[in-house]
């Protein structure tokens, strides 16, 4: 059986930063190869081009550019199996994207996206450590993230944000 482009994508991503933060699974690609699906599909849902260049330095917390009512807004996109909350690292906070989206991982095909939030509400938000790899982050429960409806208007789409 052939490997998926969220399989391949994700691998070489994570053998690009081998160092990178602490992993929550044995298998190191599993975060990447998450996190490429929920690009895969957010990309697929918004007409949107994933950026499939291997950058051993990180994408610089931006997954897509898009244009809202004339701005150049920047978009990261969060996939977790369990999101409970929205994280952002707290080395992280002021290099964020102007907006990043949750989504929940059921498999590489089926992506939820749960809701959204803007990096100065962000800010404004919560910092502490959760186990198991206690990383500072500033946390947004996901209740509590706009509707991804919010989003698909400003974005002109219709369809609401599921796949």
């Amino acid at each position: 059986m052939s490997e998926s482009e969220a399989e391949r994508l994700g691998k070489a991503r994570q053998g690009a930063h081998p160092k990178g933060t602490p992993r929550l699974y044995d298998d190191p690609n599993t975060e990447d190869i998450i996190g490429v699906a929920g690009e895969l599909a957010f990309a697929k849902i918004y007409g949107l081009e994933v950026d499939r260049e291997i950058r051993p330095e990180g994408d610089g917390c931006v997954d897509f550019w898009v244009d809202i009512n004339g701005n150049k807004v920047s978009i990261d996109v969060k996939v977790a199996r369990k999101p409970a909350n929205l994280f952002i690292k707290k080395w992280l906070i002021h290099d964020m994207a102007d907006i990043v989206v949750l989504g929940r991982y059921v498999s590489e095909k089926d992506i939820e996206f749960i809701g959204w939030e803007t990096k100065g509400i962000m800010k404004l938000m919560p910092c502490k450590s959760f186990p198991p790899l206690n990383v500072g982050t500033y946390y947004r429960r996901a209740s509590q993230l706009r509707p991804m409806c919010q989003l698909d208007k400003m974005l002109n789409v219709n369809d609401g944000g599921f796949l």
